[in-house]
């Protein structure tokens, strides 16, 4: 098994430390993946969990949980055509086909739903991208509304304002049941109000994320 660097050891013990709700937010390259599968390692009780990613890094995903801690992970390809139990309490999907895996999903009641790439949970822009945005969260939220564990991991950068973070953190402070776009948008609000100002924001967010840079490690 791979032994994590100090400062990964210590992201990971703090996304316990946040119960299970955290947003990653390391500058890339410093090990948001190998730390949220070394959480699900060591916390066997908190499955299944599904890893919901963008296609091109499906198969990278399954092989660094094989490569660093041996972990068995199953890959979802392509529509679902049948209904079957879900192939193992480790899975990874894509965001284009989550839809139709939503009652396999749904019906293994996942634990912990962890989403990659979490900068597209931006459904206040405009345009095309925007629509994209709000596609991928209305489909995310109904994976995600019972588990109790919900990880998001991204390093994009937001640029103008606090209300950039909105869908993020609606996603990630969303109430258990909580499922459709109404419940996030009201979280969202919360954002817009405060986007003017940068200190309004923490009373909302709380103490969920971790944001660390190379150089100060």
């Amino acid at each position: 098994m791979t032994k994590l660097k100090p400062f990964q050891l210590a992201g990971a013990r703090q996304i316990r430390a946040f119960k299970g709700r955290a947003l990653l937010a390391d500058e890339m390259g410093l090990g948001k993946t190998i730390q949220s599968l070394y959480w699900i390692l060591k916390t066997p009780r908190r499955r299944p969990v599904v890893i919901v990613v963008p296609a091109s890094v499906k198969y990278t995903w399954q092989s660094e949980a094989a490569i660093h801690f041996n972990m068995r992970t199953e890959v979802l390809e392509g529509q679902m055509k049948r209904r079957q139990p879900l192939p193992g309490s480790v899975v990874i999907i894509n965001y284009d086909i989550l839809e139709s895996w939503l009652p396999v999903l749904l019906k293994a009641k996942p634990q912990t739903v962890i989403f990659d790439e979490a900068h597209h949970f931006n459904f206040r822009r405009e345009g095309p991208s925007a629509r994209e945005g709000q596609k991928m969260m209305t489909r995310a939220i109904k994976v995600a509304a019972k588990a109790k564990n919900r990880f998001l991991l991204t390093a994009t950068p937001i640029f103008n304002s606090p209300g950039e973070a909105a869908g993020i953190y609606a996603m990630l402070l969303g109430r258990p049941g909580d499922d459709n776009l109404t419940h996030l948008t009201a979280y969202a609000n919360c954002f817009d109000k405060a986007a003017s100002n940068v200190e309004n924001v923490a009373p909302i967010v709380g103490d969920r994320h971790l944001l660390r840079f190379g150089g100060s490690l």
